[in-house]
């Protein structure tokens, strides 16, 4: 939801199974998400073990929310990977990094609430242009949409995507350069 977002979530310690991640996230963050959409939500997550366990698919649909299908070579897709991507870089760039597991979550939270909201905004709105993009250069590339990847890297300013039966194409990519 644009405007947005809710606190950090670090699990304690501990593996992340199916029945932990619909106890601490789709239940508590994701159905109150879903209630304030309405039908206009579509939930994004990855292929993670987790997201794909039985109990987590039974409560997605038990709560009529729909998931978005997720191209498992394309993280450059998912926005959160870029927020990811933006909390390392600044973790990265404090002067005494944490030295403690306490002082990475408290670290982490810290930069997660000083990120500005516009960014994590633009991101989702940059979703329908990116789907869009990678669309269209399936279709101009082969008509069948099985067995194609995309590789690059986002700070080189292209990517390009491949086929099992075409050689690699590049483009360049309008991705928010965080």
């Amino acid at each position: 939801m644009l405007g947005s977002r809710t606190d950090l979530h670090i699990f304690d310690a501990g593996s992340v199974n199916g029945t932990r991640y619909c106890n601490e996230i789709l239940l508590p963050y994701v159905r109150l998400f879903r209630g304030a959409m309405g039908l206009q939500f579509l939930f994004m997550n990855d292929n993670a073990t987790c997201h794909r366990t039985v109990a987590a698919k039974q409560l997605l649909e038990s709560e009529d929310i729909e998931r978005m299908d997720w191209l498992a070579r394309s993280p450059d897709f998912n926005p959160i990977e870029h927020v990811w991507d933006f909390l390392g870089r600044r973790l990265a760039a404090r002067t005494l990094p944490p030295v403690t597991i306490r002082e990475l979550q408290l670290a982490l939270k810290d930069k997660w609430a000083a990120m500005p909201q516009q960014l994590i905004d633009t991101l989702i709105l940059s979703m329908g242009r990116r789907c869009e993009t990678c669309l269209a250069v399936r279709e101009i590339i082969s008509p069948t949409k099985d067995r194609m990847f995309l590789a690059g890297h986002r700070s080189q300013g292209c990517f390009g995507l491949q086929s099992h039966c075409r050689p690699m194409l590049l483009f360049q990519s309008s991705f928010l350069s965080l």
